[in-house]
């Protein structure tokens, strides 16, 4: 993985090891955010590999087909319109470095809805000439009218998959709000 700098310290992930570094002049904000960065990567046992909490007001995501995506109330905020088929109503996120074949993933985050629905999440091949093949499924989960923590597993089906999708056509329309996404590769398991 690619190391963690913040400031005042280095977070190095080094296959599964962890090397913590905080400089002696680092001021206390630095040494917190460093130590919660720590905290968090020790406690998942595993490496993080997707991570948004959006409090930066950017989306990070793009769609097919929403009337909107922006980052809003510290949330990821999109509004899906009614669709028929699942692909007609998406949100994904794009990694430049393909999930790992036979690999286990667990993705975590919260959800709620103006309304009630469902939606699936899948890693995907983006290719065309592929047909969009998916790559590993994490399954479908519930979508309330209040904050919902979600955890689903899958094993990555595919040395090509570079895509996290949401699909909500003819499950859900209506405004979604999504916040805390964090996505950790299962080291005990490679």
């Amino acid at each position: 993985a690619e190391p963690l700098s913040p400031k005042g310290g280095e977070i190095i992930m080094r296959n599964y090891e962890l090397v913590f570094v905080v400089k002696p002049n680092a001021d206390e904000e630095a040494r917190e955010a460093i130590l919660n960065k720590v905290k968090e990567v020790v406690a998942t046992e595993g490496e993080v590999v997707l991570s948004f909490d959006f409090e930066d007001g950017k989306a990070n995501f793009f769609s097919w087909n929403l009337t909107s995506v922006e980052a809003a109330e510290g949330a990821c905020k999109a509004v899906v319109p009614e669709a028929a088929n699942p692909w007609e109503a998406q949100l994904a996120y794009d990694v430049t470095t393909p999930f790992t074949l036979d690999q286990e993933y667990k993705v975590v985050f919260k959800v709620k809805g103006s309304v009630e629905g469902k939606a699936d999440l899948v890693f995907q091949t983006p290719s065309q000439e592929l047909n969009y093949p998916v790559a590993g499924s994490f399954g479908e989960f519930n979508i309330t009218t209040d904050w919902t923590d979600v955890e689903l597993t899958t094993t990555c089906t595919r040395d090509d998959a570079t895509r996290l999708i949401f699909s909500f056509g003819g499950t859900f329309a209506g405004d979604l709000y999504i916040d805390g996404i964090r996505g950790v590769a299962d080291c005990l398991h490679p």
